[in-house]
């Protein structure tokens, strides 16, 4: 992996004084595994979906966990703590959301006022906040950060690139940063771009590219002919990408697949779990369907990103 080459804070906190982590809409573990490289522990987390708390308590097992709608949390029930971590429910706010928006979405987007609540009611030294850039442009996103500065906290708010961050993945996401004492601006460590080639398996469930849809079928003979093997995305109609670069965004429908001359397969769990830069070590749940695995996936925050977050705010927690 490249070497860092920016002048990032990366505090460390001593062994004696472990920093005590809060993840709350916690997913997978994405936040939790980034914090415990850090050297943070995570003391409780919690989500809405019960595959979600399996996956993470499988992989996580000395934490509390808890299944609930955290709109009904009484947050004063929390053990003591020192950073909260938090992913609220981005679909309200994601580009791919947008021809779908409805009333549920506006539901969807409140749970960043959950933040709010737990911060008032628990008073942490920090917070992190993760969603997708877009919740920049939510019509209550000022009054959602004057909500957090009246608590007292120093917010900033910065769009990291996960691709500078040791993630072989080009993806931008929100990073909301607050403490009580200063402000604290999160940075990339700026690595160099990683080729999404190593995260591929010597071989998968190949189909002949004939057989694909029309629209499909032309995109990948159109990419196959610019970048030899490479990736083809088929809701956006992406042109390809050499392996030799990161994957895009990786979502919730993650509907990629790799493209080999006149044969194409779809990437696996596992292949986009290392695109987001999960070890091969951690738990996905095999008995649940594809669509929900890439669903875990593509809602969590690469662990690495996690990570450099963390080790950032850790001096003011």
């Amino acid at each position: 992996m490249a070497e860092a080459r920016s002048n990032c804070p990366r505090a460390r906190v001593p062994e004696s004084e472990t920093m005590k982590v809060v993840d709350l809409f916690a997913g997978c573990g994405g936040f939790t595994l980034g914090a415990g490289m850090a050297g943070a522990n995570v003391v409780w987390a919690a989500n809405h979906w019960p595959l979600a708390v399996r996956t993470h308590s499988a992989n996580h097992p000395d934490v509390v966990h808890e299944c609930q709608d955290l709109m009904q949390k009484n947050w004063l029930e929390l053990p003591e703590y020192d950073l909260l971590t938090s992913s609220p429910v981005c679909t309200g706010h994601s580009m791919g959301s947008q021809p779908k928006r409805g009333p549920q979405h506006d539901v969807m987007r409140t749970t960043a006022w959950a933040v709010v609540d737990c911060v008032e009611a628990t008073r942490p030294k920090a917070f992190l906040v993760e969603n997708v850039e877009q919740f920049l442009l939510w019509k209550l996103f000022d009054i959602w950060i004057a909500a957090l500065e009246r608590l007292g906290y120093h917010v900033t708010t910065q769009v990291l690139n996960a691709s500078r961050c040791g993630v072989p993945q080009r993806r931008k996401r929100l990073i909301v940063a607050g403490t009580l004492t200063k402000k604290v601006v999160i940075c990339e460590p700026g690595t160099d771009e990683l080729p999404f080639e190593d995260c591929l398996d010597l071989d998968g469930k190949w189909r002949p590219v004939s057989e694909a849809g029309s629209d499909s079928r032309d995109r990948m003979r159109a990419a196959s002919l610019t970048h030899g093997r490479c990736l083809v995305q088929h809701v956006t109609g992406h042109r390809g990408i050499p392996l030799s670069e990161p994957i895009r965004t990786i979502t919730t429908k993650a509907q990629w697949c790799l493209v080999d001359s006149n044969r194409y397969r779809w990437l696996t769990p596992r292949e986009l779990a290392r695109g987001m830069s999960f070890p091969d070590t951690y738990w996905f749940p095999t008995d649940a369907t594809i669509a929900d695995q890439k669903k875990l996936i593509g809602n969590a925050i690469p662990p690495l990103m996690a990570k450099i977050a963390v080790e950032q705010i850790s001096e003011f927690a």
